[in-house]
């Protein structure tokens, strides 16, 4: 009993081709979860950019917020240095 090995490589193919099919419906489940994998992602991605939004919106609040602190400090000072100045006092610290 010889078996030629066209035959046996024939045999196995349509075996491996047989069993390396799927059906529609799995393929369609598999879509629905790669669709439902690249949303998650999206979504995820999304938050992560609203977050970083309002970190950045925080930031730039507390700059302008210092710079402002910054220039009434300054006038603050430098009118109590011209008031000093006008009354012949010296200047305070």
């Amino acid at each position: 009993m010889s078996v030629d090995v066209e035959e046996l490589k024939s045999a196995v193919r349509a075996v491996l081709d047989e069993r390396d099919r799927i059906d529609h419906e799995t393929h369609r489940v598999h879509h629905e979860y790669v669709a439902w994998l690249i949303e998650c992602r999206r979504v995820k991605k999304q938050r992560g950019q609203e977050f970083v939004d309002r970190i950045r919106a925080t930031v730039v609040g507390g700059l302008v917020l210092l710079v402002f602190s910054t220039v009434l400090a300054g006038l603050y000072h430098l009118g109590t240095f011209i008031i000093d100045l006008y009354q012949h006092r010296p200047p305070t610290p």
